[in-house]
């Protein structure tokens, strides 16, 4: 933007006009209201699972805080499972799922899995299911050398979408021969190529530099 009299407009001096302007102001308002009730409305949705949570000595305030922040939790990973299956909202649900990625998860890896693979690409409104990408990130996470060949069938099943390139970075980081082989297959797939297409780019540039 620019002022007539002294030229391009600074951006203290483009905020000082917006909060001049009547739409601009009624426009904040109302998304800090939205938001407000969101954060009301995620709150209120997740105090009974905060609630065991803390009576389990987890002192947290929001599912999130498990992700954000430094803890072991390994006292919540029995309640966090069985919350799991429970009818969250995706947003909630989703925090659940990322909550389950660490190693005291992986006794419930059969679990995780089925919720993975019965989770639907998408809510009822058309909307991408963040649960699927934060259930596939816990399994990248508890995958262990024992439970790779499933992971594998994860990886090669068409029907569980582009969820499938979060569980990638097992086979590539895999030294099993078999990793190598399903992910020269996955080169050829529609949803994964492009992600496996980046690894070798960003190893050119690396070595040209």
């Amino acid at each position: 933007m620019t002022n007539k009299f002294k030229g391009p407009v600074s951006a203290g001096e483009l905020m000082a006009m917006l909060n001049k302007d009547p739409a601009y102001l009624a426009q904040k308002t109302l998304e800090e209201k939205e938001r407000a009730e969101r954060e009301a409305a995620f709150a209120s949705e997740e105090a009974p699972l905060i609630a065991e949570l803390n009576s389990l000595g987890v002192n947290v305030s929001r599912v999130s805080d498990l992700i954000n922040k430094p803890m072991v939790y390994t006292a919540a990973i029995p309640k966090l499972v069985h919350h799991l299956s429970l009818n969250y909202s995706d947003a909630v649900r989703d925090m659940i799922a990322r909550a389950l990625g660490v190693k005291e998860a992986r006794r419930y890896w059969s679990t995780i899995v089925s919720e993975y693979r019965r989770t639907p690409l998408k809510n009822p409104d058309g909307s991408p299911n963040r649960t699927k990408d934060g259930l596939a990130a816990a399994i990248a996470i508890i995958c262990t050398p024992e439970t790779l060949e499933q992971l594998i069938e994860l990886v090669e099943d068409k029907t569980l979408g582009e969820s499938r390139i979060l569980l990638l970075r097992v086979l590539r980081k895999s030294k099993n021969p078999r990793a190598k082989n399903v992910l020269e297959k996955l080169e050829f797939d529609s949803e994964l190529a492009t992600e496996i297409g980046s690894w070798s780019k960003k190893s050119k540039s690396i070595t040209k530099n």
